[in-house]
């Protein structure tokens, strides 16, 4: 009897890796992605506007990317993406052989509610963010 995809566990034998984030993080995405090994295992989530041309991002093999519509509310598509790729591949409890790491751009990082419940389940997590603005020193010459 097949259960349904939300009671079956994902077995993992191999590191996994995310690298999620908006478009804007593209180039950073791309540079983390760029110094991942050939074999390296795992997901690429980048949201973008729908009237965004989706551009080709160079992953390992093994790495599936998914470019998602971006809704009404920035980051919120996103969101929905992580927090079903963690109810997925990061169960609360189980979690097999290897380890995980994610990385999550800067402009992405602010909108992702569902970012805490990765906190506790993954090994290594990356969150880039926003520096401030620096206004310039109006009293300096």
């Amino acid at each position: 009897m097949l259960m349904p995809m939300s009671m079956r566990r994902r077995v993992r034998t191999k590191d996994l890796l995310l690298v999620a984030g908006d478009r804007d993080d593209l180039h950073a995405m791309q540079h983390a992605l760029a110094l991942l090994p050939d074999g390296a295992y795992g997901h690429v989530f980048i949201e973008a506007d729908p009237a965004e041309e989706i551009l080709p991002v160079l992953a390992p093999s093994r790495m599936t990317v998914t470019w998602i519509a971006r809704s009404a509310v920035r980051g919120a598509a996103l969101d929905a993406a992580l927090a079903g790729w963690a109810a997925e591949w990061m169960p609360e409890t189980g979690i097999e052989e290897g380890t995980s790491t994610a990385w999550i751009g800067a402009i992405a990082s602010a909108g992702l509610p569902h970012l805490s419940e990765l906190r506790g389940r993954i090994d290594r997590l990356h969150i880039l963010h926003v520096l401030p603005q620096l206004e310039p020193d109006a009293s300096r010459p």
